[in-house]
């Protein structure tokens, strides 16, 4: 699986674009295709997300998922790395990569687009 991070433009929202290889009896339900393409919206939100769906939006390593779970509900990157049983410098590292894995700049967008990545009610 992959996922493609779409930063919102002027009357669209940011999304997720998933990439998701086809297998086995999948071939016979998607009439032989190689690949499934789903789109996952993503919006502003009140709460954060579990390091379990960061993982399936974002590709996010388990340890990458939980250090942005910690940024996301308001705590600093050493506090983070802290909580987590981290060195700071490996927190951010992690960082860096859930940056680029986001397709965000700051760590404001990225805790925007964080609190926007929930399940459906």
């Amino acid at each position: 699986m992959r996922s493609i991070p779409v930063p919102a433009r002027k009357g669209r929202p940011a999304l997720i674009v998933h990439l998701l290889p086809l297998r086995g009896a999948a071939h016979d339900i998607f009439s032989g295709a190689d690949i499934l393409v789903a789109a996952t919206v993503v919006g502003i939100g009140a709460t954060g997300p579990s390091p379990s769906i960061l993982s399936g939006l974002f590709d996010l390593t388990p340890a990458e998922a939980r250090l942005a779970t910690a940024l996301a509900s308001g705590r600093s990157v050493q506090e983070a790395a802290i909580e987590i049983g981290i060195a700071v410098k490996s927190a951010r590292t992690y960082l860096e990569r859930i940056h680029r894995k986001t397709g965000t700049n700051r760590q404001s967008q990225l805790m925007a687009l964080l609190k926007s990545a929930r399940p459906f009610p």
